[in-house]
């Protein structure tokens, strides 16, 4: 029985008031999991979900998010950097960053107490079946029968067994539920402390604080759960609080200095030591100038096969990029990418001799020390910097890169851009090669 209560008063963020909560003295976890097959820039997106989700579930209680280890993910193909299961958030992010907008534990600390071995309440979300037959959207949720077959086992002592990031043989869940889920990711509240349903829709509950409800809850598949206020101040500020890890940020200015003739002061890219202290950018300061090259995002791989229509040819990618930089009268440029050498070598030929054309290639024991996810940080910092930025349509990577320029304080005009698919060959949808629908500009709020 809880019968101690403690005032807790989080520092304000910009212009928003001093928030206090009366909270009670006793922890509760959220923990939560992701579709396996999806990759590690959407796992960022539902982290910021996540994390806009707690900051309001702490006026109910003292919430710590639980940071899920990064798991061997689907893109993670080097077979040269050995294991990459259960790597900690710390690798990739800055978590005193990040705690200075919720709180944060990673998971290897979290099962240190054995206390927390066993997870109290796990909502394996789904969708409804139903869910695009009615063109009536509503935020709803109902725990209902599994649609599917679920990803869990019961052990003789009534457990639930999973894989919970490589460590099934010591963690259990005391009872898992199906959650038919619609709605942002706060919809999700009642459930967690308490509430008693009225009625259906947005005024269908209330939340009555219940003293004795779990004290660890996992959402298992939480890409379901939608954003609450995309592209508003909250999503900015959780989206901010995201930065890179120190060594990795390192690495990237390293490479600029020496590669590409790039430093934050030449560049006029520096930057507040502190998320919480950034700015808007004034329009009399105008906009950040960025290092002397142009950055191209060239997604190849499945995207190839997948959106045939949208990806160019190597060739076709490489005239695009050129004409960026005679535009810009630039002559280097960073290439990212996933294309095997085949094609590096093909565009860097179809660029010409008077360009530069600059790859990252990281040493063997960097590769080891920073996994694919470390190294994918690493050139998304340096085209995040760069003077001109071309990304690939709908890719998560660009999208990322996109962000970290719009907190930067870049020219819309020199982030949102992508390469143009097909061949470059005019048709009468597309009259003009060069010419196609730009990225949507998601602007930031302060």
């Amino acid at each position: 029985m809880i019968t101690e209560k403690k005032n807790y008063c989080s520092r304000p963020n910009e212009n928003e008031d001093t928030d206090c909560y009366s909270l009670s003295i006793n922890e509760r976890y959220f923990l939560y999991d992701v579709n396996p097959p999806e990759g590690f820039n959407l796992r960022r997106d539902v982290f910021m979900r996540v994390a806009v989700l707690i900051r309001k579930l702490r006026k109910y209680g003292n919430w710590t998010l639980v940071l899920p280890p990064w798991d061997n993910l689907y893109h993670w193909r080097s077979d040269d950097v050995g294991g990459q299961r259960s790597l900690p958030w710390a690798l990739f992010f800055d978590l005193d960053s990040i705690k200075k907008f919720i709180p944060v534990i990673e998971f290897e600390d979290f099962i240190k107490d054995e206390s927390n071995r066993i997870i109290d309440e796990v909502f394996f979300l789904q969708n409804y079946k139903d869910a695009w037959e009615s063109n009536n959207w509503e935020d709803k949720m109902d725990i209902e029968a599994c649609i599917g077959k679920l990803p869990y086992s019961v052990n003789a002592k009534g457990e639930y067994k999973n894989e919970f990031w490589g460590h099934g043989s010591s963690i259990k869940g005391k009872r898992v539920r199906c959650l038919s889920f619609q709605g942002p990711a706060s919809y999700i509240i009642p459930l967690l402390v308490g509430g008693k349903r009225i009625g259906t829709g947005k005024k269908g509950w209330v939340i009555k604080p219940d003293e004795n409800i779990a004290r660890t809850v996992m959402v298992d598949r939480a890409e379901i759960m939608l954003h609450d206020e995309f592209g508003s101040p909250e999503y900015w500020r959780a989206r901010r609080s995201m930065r890179f890890a120190h060594h990795l940020v390192a690495e990237a200015k390293e490479f600029r200095k020496m590669r590409l003739n790039s430093t934050d002061i030449k560049d006029e890219t520096l930057r507040p030591l502190s998320w919480m202290d950034e700015k808007p950018q004034a329009v009399d300061d105008g906009f950040k100038k960025g290092g002397p090259y142009l950055c191209v995002h060239m997604r190849r791989m499945d995207f190839v096969w997948g959106r045939t229509s949208e990806v160019p040819t190597v060739k076709w990618a490489a005239q695009q990029v050129k004409n960026h930089l005679k535009r810009l009268n630039l002559v280097t440029v960073f290439l990212a990418t996933d294309a095997p050498e085949e094609e590096i070598e093909e565009f860097q030929q179809h660029i010409g001799p008077n360009y530069d054309v600059v790859h990252w290639k990281p040493s063997i024991d960097l590769k080891a020390m920073y996994k694919d996810g470390g190294v994918a940080i690493i050139e998304q910092i340096i085209c995040s910097h760069s003077r001109f930025f071309v990304g690939t349509h709908e890719s998560t990577f660009s999208f990322r890169i996109q962000e970290e320029r719009e907190i930067m304080g870049f020219n819309p005009d020199s982030t949102f851009n992508r390469l143009c698919g097909g061949d470059g060959t005019p048709s009468k949808s597309s009259p003009k090669k060069d010419k196609c629908e730009k990225p949507s500009r998601w602007r930031i709020a302060f």
